[in-house]
């Protein structure tokens, strides 16, 4: 019998750092419980849109002219093309949005005078 441990995905565990982060900082504020609660909430809603869990493959058939290692070479070529440069383009631009929508709850906290 085969023990099977599953671990949560690398979006539910980079949301458990980013919530303790934020629950730290505002742990020093006078904003009451409730309202942090709900900013958590609308911050964790936002952070699942903004970092999905991507789990997909590709299939590719070669003509049969080409051989295992070549197709595994052409192959590793391609996923380090497309995973490398896009990749990091799209954590910046994420990264970017989840600044500027914390730094806007934040604002709003700030017009509502709680913060």
């Amino acid at each position: 019998m085969t023990n099977i441990t599953n671990f949560p995905a690398k979006s539910v565990r980079d949301w458990t750092i980013v919530e303790r982060s934020i629950r730290e900082g505002l742990s020093t504020t006078s904003i009451p419980l409730a309202t942090q609660e709900r900013l958590i909430e609308k911050l964790r809603k936002f952070h699942k849109i903004l970092y999905p869990d991507f789990d997909f493959a590709i299939s590719i058939e070669f003509p049969s002219s080409v051989s295992r290692d070549q197709s595994s070479a052409i192959l590793a070529q391609i996923g380090e093309k497309v995973g490398s440069g896009n990749s990091e383009k799209m954590k910046a631009f994420t990264d970017h949005l989840w600044a500027n929508r914390v730094e806007t709850e934040l604002d709003h906290c700030r017009e509502l005078g709680i913060l």
